[in-house]
């Protein structure tokens, strides 16, 4: 039996400008000149009607999605599940039996037939939206 002593780790010192870490996503290039959707505040459309008169273009989009890679959205717990957590019910002595640790696939109907919320395909849509029409990017800084 062999023992083997790794030696301790360097302590952390700034990076050289040669090996600084950059964001991973950092893929969509900002545009070169800001596209403002209106000219005034003021011509905006208001929030408090569903069509407003300036603004009449509505309607919804009629899409098939394939899974091209593996997918996994979370069902919700079970009424009985959350009531045992929020209760502090929960088995100690069984990590696996923990409610966070017994995922089901999000479904509707069947069990077996798992499917994509609504609420994760139009966050993905607008994300999209978001690339293709130069939509508002926060948390961008100067580098």
């Amino acid at each position: 039996m062999t023992i083997r002593i790794e030696p301790a780790p360097q302590a952390h010192k700034n990076p050289g400008s040669t090996r600084t870490a950059s964001a991973p996503y950092n893929f969509v290039p900002l545009p070169e000149v800001v596209v403002t959707a209106v000219s005034s505040p003021n011509d905006l459309p208001s929030h408090n009607t569903y069509a407003d008169e300036k603004f009449k273009h509505t309607g919804y989009f009629d899409v098939t999605l394939t899974t091209r890679s593996p997918l996994y959205v979370r069902a919700a717990l079970t009424l009985e599940q959350f009531g045992n957590q929020e209760r502090g019910d929960e088995p100690k002595d069984d990590f696996r039996a923990l409610a966070k640790n017994t995922p089901d696939f999000f479904y509707t109907r069947k069990k077996e037939a798992p499917v994509i919320p609504g609420s994760s395909l139009r966050g993905m849509l607008r994300a999209l939206l978001e690339i293709v029409s130069y939509g508002k990017m926060t948390r961008v800084s100067d580098k």
